[in-house]
């Protein structure tokens, strides 16, 4: 499979990134990236997320992310939930009341904990 991020992703262009999507070769994915700027939505970030939890870590391999904005995927643990290296160095702070990284809900204590994760996100977009 072969992913691009592109300079933007979200729910308004969305049909952009899926047409780029390559699913051909499931046990394998590669990402590429735009070289200056990665915007993407949480949602495209999701979808990234569950694409790459079905292959090996062995068979991800991703380009080395250079645009700037590069480090919202290591903060949002893209990388860190494929169980690749992505190489950037980001000194990570409580994402307590900003961001909710991403996680894989196997439990429903797993859920319960989400939602009650949410309540700390969601005033501020209220």
């Amino acid at each position: 499979m072969r992913i691009h991020l592109p300079n933007s992703a979200f729910l308004g262009n969305i049909n952009h990134f899926l047409a780029g999507f390559d699913p051909t070769e499931p046990d394998r994915l590669d990402i590429t990236a735009h070289p200056r700027w990665i915007w993407v939505h949480p949602a495209v970030l999701a979808i990234i997320a569950a694409v790459g939890k079905s292959v090996d870590p062995q068979n991800i391999t991703c380009e080395k992310i250079v645009a700037r904005s590069g480090h919202y995927l290591e903060r949002m643990g893209l990388f860190n939930f494929l169980g690749i290296d992505s190489g950037m160095k980001v000194e990570e702070h409580e994402p307590a009341g900003r961001f909710i990284p991403l996680t894989q809900i196997r439990t429903s204590d797993n859920m319960t904990h989400r939602i009650e994760t949410l309540f700390f996100v969601l005033p501020r977009f209220v």
